[in-house]
């Protein structure tokens, strides 16, 4: 968004409330909220969406809507199309709708087919998603192009070292806590910033790092049953877990699970936090066991950008972070024994060997994923598009 007003484009936001609309509005974007159920499944209730965004686009009167994720894909593309606006969407993953085949993926599959029918140019985020748009006859003759994910920053989230951490703090930490309303509460008091579970607790060699959206569609289980086999190998290691817990999903992982892996002693849960990179940072691999069909998470490309090693499967999204034995490893979806396999693997690797899989991967980060890519290719097409509408 701020790189179309910098390009001197006028940017408007449409979405439902949530915990970045303040940022947006901050960023001095006009925001336009939606009456939204984010996670609902049926595509029948949702087309009263057609109407809200009909309403926003008769006031606003855009030249041109840029859709993403699921929802506005289908529904802004609906009512965008009846006022004749063009559009440009990103299929930026699939998450559970296509896992199987139900009364509501096939009512999703016509409303793609209807609504993708004549947009000027969709993205796609990976090869898989093309392959089933175009075996579902979503995708046709329609204009489309591959991006690499959505890109990152990767001035932001650049190579650093880890941080010095005093004795004081380590002490602070060893004091422990809970898991209270979907965050980390120290036990004689709410977390703050010098107060980050186990980042400075025991000592171990390696340090795991599982972060995102606690869904067990991610693969948090399968982490989780990786690291209790290590942990029964008392193998020298830490696994840590970083995300928000208890938010509207239905494969959600609830703060009872989350506390009783903490009880157990098997993972160190970090709360959740706006500040992600000062996470991967200190942690020594990311791992992200996810069968959710993603786009290209955005959470490995963040990983990659910073130069860490990853641990991966061979997902819809995932694999393309991933050159399997260069900047990690990847293995089949649904698998804790292969998981397990591959974090055994990487605690025996040697420091120079561990540091050598992070600079493939931000080599890989680089050349592949600049955000810089995706703009350009935004900026492209909105250029082709706003020139054959003013003729």
């Amino acid at each position: 968004m701020q790189a179309l007003q910098e390009s001197g484009h006028q940017v408007h936001a449409v979405s439902m409330e949530d915990g970045s609309t303040a940022k947006i509005r901050e960023a001095g974007f006009p925001f336009h909220p939606l009456n939204i159920q984010g996670k609902g499944a049926n595509p029948l209730a949702d087309l009263q969406l057609v109407q809200q965004y009909k309403k926003i686009f008769e006031e606003v009167k855009p030249d041109v809507v840029l859709n993403f994720t699921i929802k506005p894909v289908i529904y802004s593309t609906i009512a965008a199309k009846g006022l004749g606006i063009p559009v440009i969407n990103n299929i930026a993953g699939l998450g559970t709708l296509f896992n199987q085949t139900t009364w509501v993926t096939r009512i999703a599959i016509l409303l793609y087919r209807y609504s993708q029918k004549n947009v000027e140019h969709i993205f796609f985020q990976n090869e898989d998603d093309v392959e089933l748009f175009k075996r579902l006859q979503i995708l046709k003759k329609q204009s489309y192009s591959r991006l690499r994910g959505s890109g990152v920053d990767v001035e932001r989230f650049a190579v650093l070292d880890k941080r010095e951490r005093t004795k004081d703090e380590g002490q602070e930490l060893e004091k422990g806590g809970r898991v209270e309303n979907g965050d980390w509460k120290m036990e004689n008091g709410p977390k703050t910033k010098n107060q980050k579970p186990c980042l400075a607790g025991r000592q171990a060699t390696t340090k795991f790092l599982l972060f995102g959206r606690m869904l067990w569609d991610k693969g948090v289980g399968d982490y989780i049953d990786a690291a209790r086999a290590i942990k029964k190998e008392n193998l020298n290691a830490n696994f840590w877990v970083l995300g928000l817990l208890d938010f509207q999903n239905p494969t959600a992982i609830k703060s009872e699970d989350m506390q009783q892996w903490i009880d157990e002693g098997i993972i160190d849960y970090l709360g959740k936090t706006d500040r992600v990179e000062e996470y991967i940072r200190e942690a020594d691999c990311i791992v992200y066991p996810s069968y959710y069909r993603e786009g290209v998470p955005r959470s490995l490309l963040e990983t990659a950008a910073m130069g860490k090693p990853i641990i991966t499967t061979e997902n819809v999204g995932c694999k393309e972070v991933v050159e399997d034995g260069y900047n990690g490893y990847k293995i089949p979806v649904k698998n804790s024994h292969a998981l397990t396999r591959a974090m055994q693997q990487f605690i025996d690797l040697s420091e120079e060997e561990k540091n050598q899989l992070g600079q493939n991967s931000r080599k890989l980060a680089e050349e592949k994923f600049d955000e810089k890519f995706v703009i350009d290719s935004y900026l492209d097409q909105i250029e082709k598009v706003t020139a054959k509408y003013a003729k």
